[in-house]
Formats: structure tokens, sequence, C-alpha cells
């Protein structure tokens, strides 16, 4: 078919006009960034600053002509909007009694998006200046989407954090995690995806109903289409786990994991009849070691509370028992702190085996 005529001749927003037939839509735009956002107030104005300044030093060297930009708002009640209106972006509202969720929005973008590629941003996010620079050209050949790497922001303030740092991981295409990524004090993770338009569309786009993992199914289906998907060793930003001054505790964590397994669930119910190896690819993050391992320090901490608790009106032994436990958890942060301070380096840490898909 001619509309899949760029997907196989090279990077379809670089390459010389007598390459290919001229695009069929006249209004068609290299690139959409889209800015998925709820309650994002504190950080909207900067993610949206710090995308375009990284859109602009990539149409100086060359890499990028045209760029438009949509955020979509999952229904949010503070003042992200507000700030959004003073740059030039679209906004695509979405319906409070909608299922709202990332996937939601990242759908509702890619039907309004003009590009011929589509950069997901999340609103809490800063974009490195040379993200799109050193991620646009790899959009080549049979390769559908990239990723980079996200620089977080935690600070070791608390047990959670100090444990998310420590174990922090990316799975890789090819390299390895760049030292000042691997030292970084606030930890790291995978970034959001930079795809092809078309080819998104045409294994049936994003789907909205996940509560989350949405980017996964996405690139699961892209694979089974024939494309590829990189995860490449080059930074995309930084990512804000929580607000501004805030430390990350045990509660947000855990409904961070818990709705992440939700949404894999939901995908592989969607996938269990059509695709199996999808479902079981799907099921396989949920069982993992360190998922596991996250959840019993969830229900440790359950379990410390509920002592405390019984302990004070219930049963006084308990009350023992919990404060023994209190005096363990403050050991081990005692000990954790020791070993690695907040403004030191963190062990080397190199990437994450890459995932069977």
């Amino acid at each position: 078919m001619q509309e899949h005529a760029p997907n196989v001749h090279g990077n379809p927003i670089s390459r010389r006009v007598d390459q290919v037939d001229p695009p069929v839509d006249p209004e068609a735009v290299d690139l959409t960034v889209v800015f998925i956002t709820r309650n994002e107030e504190s950080r909207i104005g900067e993610c949206i600053q710090s995308t375009m300044s990284a859109a602009e030093e990539a149409k100086r060297l060359g890499v990028l002509r045209t760029v438009e930009y949509v955020l979509v708002d999952s229904a949010s009640t503070d003042r992200t909007l507000e700030i959004a209106s003073r740059f030039p972006v679209s906004i695509v509202r979405l319906s409070p009694s909608w299922p709202l969720s990332a996937g939601a929005g990242t759908y509702a973008g890619v039907l309004h998006a003009r590009g011929v590629l589509v950069a997901v941003i999340n609103g809490d996010m800063t974009i490195d200046p040379r993200w799109l620079v050193q991620a646009l050209p790899r959009i080549e050949g049979r390769i559908a989407g990239v990723t980079g790497i996200a620089k977080e922001t935690l600070r070791g303030h608390t047990p959670i954090e100090r444990l998310v740092i420590r174990y922090s991981a990316s799975p890789l295409s090819e390299g390895v995690i760049p030292p000042d990524v691997a030292s970084h004090p606030g930890g790291f993770s995978t970034g959001t995806l930079l795809v092809r338009t078309a080819a998104v569309r045409a294994v049936g786009s994003v789907n909205p109903f996940l509560r989350a993992a949405e980017d996964h199914d996405l690139r699961h289906r892209l694979l089974r289409g024939g494309w590829e998907v990189l995860d490449l060793p080059i930074v995309q930003g930084t990512h804000y786990w929580t607000a501004e001054e805030a430390d990350l505790d045990l509660l947000s964590y855990f409904r961070t994991i818990q709705r992440n397994a939700v949404g894999l669930g939901q995908m592989a119910r969607i996938h269990w009849r059509k695709d199996s190896s999808l479902a079981r690819l799907a099921i396989r993050p949920i069982v993992s070691g360190r998922v596991l391992f996250n959840s019993l320090l969830g229900l440790f901490g359950v379990v410390l509370a509920s002592l405390h608790v019984i302990g004070l009106f219930v049963w006084v032994p308990a009350l023992a028992v919990g404060l023994a436990g209190d005096f363990g958890v403050v050991l081990h942060a005692r000990d954790s702190g020791r070993r690695w301070t907040v403004g030191g380096a963190p062990p080397n840490r190199e990437s994450a085996p890459r995932p069977p898909w």
C-alpha cells in the first residue's frame, strides 16, 4: 500500500523529496508531541518548555522540520490547563465520566495527531535538549518506535525511595547505561515512546481501556506486526515521582505497583484467546522476583502498622512486636544511609537483560 512506503525507505522525516511519493495529507507535520496530563500544575510549564527547546534544537541541526503540540488532559482540577494555555499547544479535554488513564490520553493524542511520528511525553517529565536530536534519526527501516532513559529525582529520604534507587534498571537493545545515568543519585527508568503514527494505527492504536501498561501492550502488538522497537542508551529527560519537596512513601509506591499489575492483568485477559503468547508476556512481570519482593515489602508495612493498632486497642504484647519491627527498620535505614548517602554515588548499575520480546 502506498501509505506504507515511507516505512521501508529510511527515516520518514529526513529523506529527500524524490525518495518517496508526496504525503497524502498536505497538512501533515513531521512530529506530533502528545503531552499526557492530570493535575500536573507543578511541572507542566517546565515540561512543555523543555520539550519545545528540544524540538528547536532538532530543527537547528536539521533533524526536524515541523512539529505540533497536543495536550490531552484527564479532567484536571488544578491549574494544569491554565498554565498549558500560555503555550502554543492544542488542548484536548477528556470527560471526567470517562475511564481516565494514561492509555486513554495517549489514544486521544494519537487520534488527533497529524505528525508522521508521535512523541508521548508525560506531564511530570522534563525533556533533555538532545533527546529528539538523538532519537529521531533512529526511526528508520522497520523500526516503529524507540525509548530512552529517564533520570529519576528520588532523594533517598525514605526506605522505599532507597530501594527504588538501588534497584533501578532499564532494558536496552544496544550499548550500556551511560555512566552519568548509572551513577545518578536519584535512580533511573525507561522513558516514554517515540513512535511512527502509521504503525501505531495499523496495529489498532493504543488501548484506551487499560488502567496501566498501555505502552507494553502497544510495544508487543508492534512487534507482532513485524516492526521493531528499540530501547536506546540515551537520556530522554527527568521524571518526577512526586510533587516538589514531597517524598515517595510506601503507600504511594504500592499503589503504582498495584495499578501496573491491574493493567498487565487487563492486557493478559484481552489477548488470552487471540494470542496466548502475548497474554503470557503480560503476566510474566506480575510474578517476577522483583515485583514479588516489592509486594512482600508492602505486606510487611501493612503487618507492622496492624501490630501497632492491635497493641494500642486490643492486645498490648502486639505493640512490643511492632516496636521491635520499628527498631529493625531504623537499623536498616541507618545502615543503608551509611553505605549509600543521598549525595553519594550509587553502585554502578549496568543495563538489565533485555526482556524476551
